[in-house]
């Protein structure tokens, strides 16, 4: 119940609605939707219907960004490390199964997040996108590295690469 004493709609609600998509598992995110939609568009069992569809594409993609913030917000300490599966759900371009620890550790910079003294920003998806963006080069070179490494083939990684992550001082053999 709400605070003007409002009931959320329950599974039996959905179903007698002839909405069968709504279960247990997803009647809180379900609810959240679709009560925080305009009510212009919840009008109609077919117009609720779609929302309920709508949230139901939609929840990969919300979960995989928030839990994204949540690491961010953590600075990589409390929350659980985002997996690559999270930053293709968040549609998160730029991040492979390379480069996703390196991501990982962009999102873990004190400077980075939605709490206070973090300087970029990654409440949403679009600023998620940022902070990768922002280091494309770096990602593009440790997964050129990490992708050598594992399966001894590919583009070989040069000095610039090993720079571009940090490591320098490398013998002329890598350049």
């Amino acid at each position: 119940t709400d605070g003007d004493g409002l009931t959320a709609p329950s599974v039996a609600d959905y179903h007698a609605l002839g909405i069968f998509a709504v279960d247990t598992k997803n009647l809180s995110f379900v609810n959240s939707f679709v009560l925080d939609a305009d009510p212009v568009h919840a009008q109609s069992s077919s117009e609720i219907a779609l929302l309920v569809q709508e949230a139901i594409e939609m929840q990969p993609r919300i979960e995989a960004v928030a839990k994204i913030k949540a690491y961010a917000e953590s600075d990589g300490g409390n929350s659980v490390a985002p997996t690559l599966d999270d930053y293709v759900d968040a549609q998160i371009r730029g991040v492979n199964e390379y480069n996703v620890g390196l991501a990982n550790e962009l999102f873990a910079v004190t400077t980075v997040g939605a709490d206070s003294g973090d300087t970029l920003p990654a409440a949403t998806q679009a600023e998620q996108q940022a902070v990768i963006n922002a280091d494309t080069a770096r990602l593009a070179a440790y997964a050129k590295i990490v992708s050598y490494a594992e399966n001894n083939s590919g583009p070989v990684p040069t000095g610039a690469d090993y720079t571009e992550i940090g490591i320098t001082g490398l013998p002329a053999d890598y350049e």
